[in-house]
C-alpha cells in the first residue's frame, strides 16, 4: 500500500565503459516515467513514499535493461540514483 508524501528522484545516466553520459534513456517508477536529456540528467516527480519497494526501470537503444530495488524512505532522503547502463554491443581493446 502507498502511503506517505509525493517525493522526487534525480540522477545522471551515464555508459558503464566510457563514463559518458546516456541522452534519451527511458526512467520508470510505476506510471511515473522520465527522458534522461543531453546530459544524462533525469528527473522523477510526484512519487508516493512510505515503506514500500518500488523498482527503478531504465532502457536506452544500444543498452541492456537495468533494474534497481528503491525502498520508498529512500525517496525521502534527496540523495541522487545515478545508473551506469551496459551496452549491448561490445567493443574489442
Amino acid at each position: 500500500m502507498l502511503t506517505g508524501c509525493l517525493a522526487q528522484i534525480e540522477g545522471v545516466v551515464t555508459d558503464k565503459d566510457s563514463g559518458n553520459p546516456v541522452a534519451g534513456a527511458v526512467i520508470s517508477i510505476g506510471s511515473n516515467s522520465a527522458y534522461s536529456n543531453g546530459y544524462g540528467l533525469y528527473q522523477l516527480q510526484y512519487l508516493p513514499t512510505g515503506t514500500g519497494v518500488d523498482v527503478l526501470v531504465v532502457n536506452a537503444a544500444g543498452y541492456e535493461l537495468k533494474t534497481k530495488s528503491i525502498n520508498q524512505y529512500q525517496l525521502n532522503t534527496r540523495m541522487p540514483i545515478d545508473i551506469e547502463l551496459r551496452s549491448k554491443i561490445k567493443t574489442e581493446r
